[in-house]
């Protein structure tokens, strides 16, 4: 097996061109940077889900002896590598718009740059489908349906998806808070305008802004039955006095500070200066926030009243976010299944 070097360089690439002092990739119109600031922060979000889901890497009951496994968001790879080290007999195939991947990795494990919302033209189907953080897209309906083509009888298709809609209590109407008002974008006063915002932002890009509610919606109009998630909480900053989950907090903080700081520059002014005023007020700590990480028992209905917010506030402004939601979304492609005499693994 050949040596897999300790950290990830960028690969400096022509294909590559800057813009507001960060650095994209050309082949692709999705606005990821490529350069070390976002090698920082997926690092972060990987260690995010690792501690999250106890070292899982995936939760839907797929085996992959033998199986056939693609990753539509690979990044820097750290997924497909970790899966690739559960069984040398898998073939894993990790996807991304930009060579920021090892050079060096296991026989299981290749990387292939393409855009995942071009036309798909993979010969063999694949057992498991994995997305994290799937941020945009210019066509979420064609992806859902490349995915529901490409999945062997059987197969499995799991997003793992942090939301970007906050929960806000207790919003004010008179928009009185200084720390959050701006004379020049006085409509953006307010943490419950940050998703229309972005919205608005990512549609002057031609794309889609991926929520794990309509990638939801999306997967049962494309045939996909019993879509099933639950839920985790994930506290933000350090104020816990749990160790573990004093640690997701500090994890979770980094992360959305550097994982904000990597779509700033390619976003409207207004959207950047507004998301900029809410995430100061959650990277300063004056506020105690909650995530919630939702996936479900598999093969078990789940109620709407089932998911619970937790809120905490320690400043008496008038607003606090209680948290925004980590989802994950599995579902097996329930066409009729070959017989097999593999047995279940978690990953």
């Amino acid at each position: 097996m050949p040596v897999r070097p300790e950290s990830t360089e960028p690969v400096e690439d022509i294909s590559d061109y800057e813009l507001h002092g960060r650095k994209y990739s050309v082949l692709s119109s999705r606005p990821l940077p490529v350069d070390e600031n976002e090698l920082i922060h997926q690092k972060l979000l990987d260690a995010l889900f690792k501690l999250a889901l106890d070292r899982k890497n995936y939760l839907c009951p797929q085996d992959i002896h033998k199986a056939r496994v693609l990753d539509l968001n690979s990044r820097l790879g750290d997924w497909c590598l970790a899966v690739g080290d559960l069984d040398d007999t898998c073939e894993i195939i990790g996807v991304d718009i930009a060579p920021i991947q090892p050079m060096w990795v296991a026989p299981t494990v290749r990387f292939e740059i393409d855009d995942i919302d071009d036309n798909w033209t993979w010969g063999n189907r694949f057992h498991l489908i994995f997305a994290r953080q799937l941020t945009y897209t210019r066509n979420l309906l064609k992806l859902v349906s490349q995915c529901y083509n490409q999945l062997e009888p059987g197969g499995w298709l799991e997003f793992q998806q942090l939301s970007v809609e906050p929960h806000v209590g207790s919003p004010s109407r008179d928009r009185d808070d200084e720390r959050l008002r701006d004379p020049k974008d006085e409509h953006l006063g307010n943490p419950e305008d940050m998703l229309p915002t972005l919205k608005m932002a990512i549609s002057e890009l031609n794309h889609q802004l991926v929520k794990a509610e309509d990638i939801e919606c999306v997967l049962q109009a494309q045939g996909f039955q019993n879509v099933k998630h639950t839920t985790i909480e994930i506290p933000f900053g350090s104020w816990p006095e749990d160790e573990r989950k004093k640690h997701l907090g500090i994890i979770r903080q980094a992360e959305f500070k550097a994982g904000t700081a990597s779509r700033k520059a390619q976003e409207p002014k207004s959207c950047v200066a507004f998301v900029h005023r809410i995430c100061s007020e959650m990277i300063l700590g004056k506020k105690d926030t909650y995530d919630l990480f939702q996936h479900a028992p598999i093969g078990e209905d789940v109620g709407a009243d089932q998911t619970t917010i937790v809120r905490r506030t320690r400043s008496g402004a008038n607003w606090f976010l209680k948290g925004f939601n980590l989802v994950i979304l599995v579902v097996e492609q329930q066409a009729p299944r070959r017989e097999s005499n593999r047995s279940t693994k978690d990953g």
